[in-house]
């Protein structure tokens, strides 16, 4: 599952479970890259970075609370 099916997954789950009340935002931040690494004109390195962090802020009666964390491809590892 790629990182935007990922947060749709995950979106839809969390805006499931609001009360009566309560307001969520939230923010994805993500990065899919390829990437070498050059050393005296060779190749020493390649590889990806796949990195996405997910922000959320649930507001209730005046009151908000936040938190940040990685998204891990997996979904039952980020179930709320």
């Amino acid at each position: 599952m790629d990182i935007e099916e990922n947060f749709v997954a995950l979106t839809n789950t969390l805006l499931n479970h609001l009360r009566t009340g309560e307001d969520l935002t939230l923010s994805l931040s993500a990065e899919s890259s390829q990437f070498t690494r050059f050393n005296q004109a060779k190749v020493r390195q390649t590889g990806t970075v796949n990195d996405a962090t997910l922000t959320l802020t649930l507001m209730w009666e005046q009151r908000e609370i936040f938190s940040s964390f990685s998204l891990t491809g997996d979904r039952e590892g980020n179930s709320p």
